[in-house]
């Protein structure tokens, strides 16, 4: 005997008998193959319908099923117990009397029974790494708890006397039992089983039964079992959430009353030893276990109210809601780059690349990932800075943002770059079908859609024109920022650059030949050079081009710094924009690279360029200590002359997000308090202007972005106010 399936069953009756015979049809039709017998073992938990009359009737048409009569309703925890003792079967697969089998998968249950494992789990959210693993995701709440997601040996559960409790929610610590004895735990990635939630469930609503379930539960585990990875209050915080959760999804006033109840037990008043590290950029489960503790003597609907709010967002990202990552091998969540515990992370994959990959996949594969990250189970994403509370109630994603680098055609090869990018090669899917899909898709992006191009030289894919043409046609793309290296000439990018909605990003990152070899690897830096004149001579506005100088561990020497200078006044591009940034591999740089970014501000506002902004890396990656801050202008002061900020100005920030507050928070000008007021346009400058009483001389205005700072500096300029940027050293 292969397999026994014990089904407990309480006043089923009227769907018994179909539940039954098409768990023996399925089961029989594909063990039959393997040369194995099962029995069906249902165990009547004194139900007062017909259940006893049909199991009679059941045993006349089904010669392997037995059944077993309580004299008392136990629960189907005790039942299972039960029906255990009479099992046969070298494996026992505990089921529901309500439950759907998908028969077309459970050939690889009886495929992976063949190896004898001592548990084979199956129909899970997702597969683990280990046992452990899944232990403590189940324990946390990450992962299913439901025993029939299980198929145990026998022997395992005998010979370590794994008991179901007489409560609720007893699969928990039974299942976290059975899988801390078992030696060898396999999954099957599919799904064999699917939970039918009906109205008569015991576990339908949630009650105060089912409070007292959770908590014996709990105390099950914390008292008998050590689990890695999990701490007891981590695991206390996981069941209080899920029970808050469950709780203010029920009834108004119902919900009032269990909240009541659950104040009163000794398990909500027990101390959360780790709620300081839990906020809103926490799990809702966790976010709301906090509150929760630190309320308890509030009434009950202020707890419902505050819970309650935390449960009508999610964690998500901007990227995540909103923007769409193309990539050579991959489909990405995001671009970021951070460090957590000094390893980095970021670049999320939502896709490996394939032929049949569409917009719809795209959407789905961001669903999931938006909810592992709220349950927890998302160790890509645990740490991210990026992380925000977003209104689960608002309006379906709408895509902003496009980064086109689904090839790898780059012509360098960058010291601090990724070999991906190299080779020449089109990602598998087809970028253009899924371009098209989405700028189809109802309301599928927004009325001002940023498109990125990168991958090293992007005009050298052959979809390039293909994808442009849609790019420069459509009315909702306002912005297309094209990322070239520039190291060869290419007519159709000075043709580009004659279109208001093109702008060009180029980095450099070394003033010598000898540099620029050792970062770059290929080229010459006289070619880039003059490519960049090219494309400034022929474009409508100079500073549509921004050179970028990427801060490495070999090129923050101030010699090498002053030779690129040098050659941006000889091609006669200081006039374009210029973006400071750092290398993404290192998660601090060292205090050398830092007083280069600043030297390199200086050297280049004093050659008479217009406008230096540091980039998202720089702002991510350096915190500069008032020891620091002394050495940055003692180095700098030996260039240009380092003034304080002035108090005889007024300081404005134009430009709203990420940017903005670093230069309130991490800025001499923004530390001093010397910024009044934060604007996105030219009424709201205009308004506060006029409110205070302002003269025109006795203000500055900081642009505060990085993908933005062309279009906010138009805009101070079309303004009016342009001789008003603040142009100078930003400490």
């Amino acid at each position: 005997m292969l397999l026994s399936l014990v089904i407990p069953t309480h006043n089923r009756a009227q769907t018994l008998i179909s539940r039954i015979t098409d768990y023996h049809e399925k089961i029989t039709a594909e063990i039959s193959a393997h040369e194995h017998a099962f029995e069906i073992i249902i165990v009547n938990d004194a139900s007062n319908d017909d259940t006893k009359t049909l199991c009679n009737e059941l045993s006349q048409k089904i010669p392997n099923l037995r059944s077993l009569h309580l004299a008392r309703n136990l629960g189907p925890g005790p039942a299972r117990n039960e029906g255990t003792k009479i099992a046969n079967g070298e494996y026992i697969w505990f089921l529901d009397d309500d439950d759907q089998i998908q028969a077309d998968q459970l050939n690889q249950i009886f495929l992976t029974i063949q190896s004898k494992p001592d548990i084979i789990t199956h129909s899970l959210n997702s597969v683990h790494s280990s046992k452990q693993n899944l232990i403590a995701n189940i324990v946390n709440f990450h992962e299913k708890q439901e025993v029939f997601n299980c198929i145990l040996k026998r022997s395992l559960i005998l010979e370590n006397n794994i008991l179901f409790g007489d409560h609720l929610h007893e699969d928990i610590a039974f299942l976290i039992k059975a899988l801390t004895y078992a030696k060898i735990v396999v999954n099957v990635p599919e799904n064999i089983i699917f939970k039918n939630n009906t109205k008569d469930a015991i576990t339908d609503k949630m009650s105060i039964r089912r409070i007292d379930g959770y908590i014996k539960s709990y105390e099950d585990i914390i008292n008998n079992i050590a689990i890695a990875g999990a701490t007891h209050s981590q695991i206390h915080t996981a069941f209080l959430g899920v029970m808050i959760y469950l709780i203010q999804k029920t009834k108004y006033n119902d919900a009032l009353h269990l909240l009541e109840y659950l104040k009163t037990q000794d398990f909500s008043k027990l101390h959360i030893t780790e709620k300081s590290r839990y906020n809103h950029k926490s799990t809702n489960f966790e976010y709301a276990a906090k509150i929760f503790v630190n309320n308890l003597t509030e009434a009950p609907k202020y707890i419902f109210d505050s819970v309650n709010k935390v449960f009508q967002t999610h964690l998500s990202c901007k990227d995540l809601e909103a923007s769409l990552f193309l990539a050579p091998t991959e489909i990405r969540a995001c671009c970021k780059r951070f460090f957590v515990d000094g390893k980095q992370k970021g670049d999320v994959v939502l896709l490996d690349a394939n032929a049949d990959i569409s917009y719809t996949d795209i959407i789905q594969a961001k669903q999931r990932l938006i909810k592992d990250i709220n349950t927890g189970s998302c160790s890509e994403c645990s740490g991210c800075p990026y992380l925000e509370r977003y209104d689960s109630q608002k309006s379906p994603k709408i895509i902003d943002y496009i980064s086109f680098e689904n090839f790898s055609y780059c012509n360098m090869r960058c010291t601090y770059c990724s070999p991906k990018y190299y080779d020449g090669t089109e990602a598998k899917y087809d970028s253009l079908e899924i371009l098209q899909q989405l700028v189809n898709t109802p309301d599928g992006i927004s009325d001002s859609v940023h498109v990125v191009f990168g991958g090293g030289e992007p005009t050298l894919s052959p979809k390039f024109q293909e994808i442009n043409n849609i790019l420069r046609d459509h009315p909702n793309i306002t912005k297309v920022r094209l990322l070239s290296n520039s190291l060869r000439h290419k007519n159709n990018v000075n043709d580009l650059l004659q279109n208001k909605k093109y702008q060009l990003v180029t980095s450099i990152d070394a003033g010598t030949q000898e540099k620029f070899t050792e970062i770059r690897k290929k080229g010459q830096i006289k070619d880039v050079f003059s490519n960049l004149k090219n494309y400034s001579a022929n474009s409508t506005d100079k500073q549509r081009i921004t050179i970028k100088y990427i801060i490495t561990a070999q090129n923050y020497d101030l010699a090498e710094l002053q030779s690129y200078v040098a050659l941006l006044k000889e091609y006669d591009l200081i006039t374009c924009l210029f973006q400071i940034s750092c290398d993404f591999t290192v998660e601090a740089p060292m205090d050398e690279m830092i007083v280069a970014c600043h030297q390199l501000n200086a050297l280049l506002y004093q050659a008479g360029a217009d406008h230096v902004f540091f980039d998202d890396l720089i702002r991510d990656r350096i915190k500069i200590t008032d020891e620091l801050l002394i050495k940055i202008k003692d180095k700098v002061g030996l260039l240009v002359d380092v003034e304080d900020i002035s108090t005889d100005f007024i300081y404005i920030l134009w430009g709203q997000g990420l940017q903005a507050n670093w230069i309130l928070e991490n800025t001499r000008v923004g530390r001093k308090g010397l910024i009044k007021k934060i604007v996105s346009n030219e009424i709201e400058l205009n308004e506060f202007i006029n409110k205070n009483g302002l003269h025109y001389s006795s203000i500055r205005i900081i642009p505060a972005g990085v993908q933005s700072t062309y279009e906010i500096i138009q805009n101070i300029k079309s303004s009016g106010y342009g001789s008003n940027i603040y142009r100078s050293l930003m400490l």
